[in-house]
């Protein structure tokens, strides 16, 4: 029986998990808690990567624009999708979506988190306004 049930398992198959609401209880105060930190912050983080996406488009004069909107989708995917994704998963067990939500932010993260040292002696003389 037990064969049978993991052969049924799919990465996307959310039938066998329980929403992680299951593991609040159900509890109105952690839930309701949790729902709504997670979806403001998204909206946050997705008003900063727009903030971020004006900055770069109105200055013509930046050295390197692509590392500030290389910057911005790590702040977009890293934290936005990710409590949105969150947020979602307390009604609905979509673990294998936030699962590879979180392999982009990873990937995102990483080359972000790389990058940043090759581009830091560049901007550290950068003269001074």
């Amino acid at each position: 029986m037990k064969v049978e049930l993991m052969s049924s398992v799919t990465f996307f198959n959310n039938e066998t998990f329980m929403p992680h609401g299951m593991c609040y209880l159900w509890q109105p105060g952690i839930l309701w808690t949790s729902l709504i930190s997670d979806v403001v912050t998204a909206l946050a983080y997705f008003s900063i990567t727009i903030a971020v996406i004006v900055f770069v488009r109105n200055r013509k004069d930046l050295p390197y624009p692509w590392f500030f909107l290389l910057a911005g989708s790590v702040i977009f995917l890293a934290c936005g999708i990710s409590h949105l994704t969150n947020a979602m998963v307390i009604w609905e067990p979509i673990y294998g979506i936030s699962s590879i939500v979180k392999v982009i932010t990873a990937v995102a993260l990483l080359t972000t988190g790389v990058v940043i040292w090759f581009l830091l002696p560049f901007f550290l003389n950068l003269p001074d306004m």
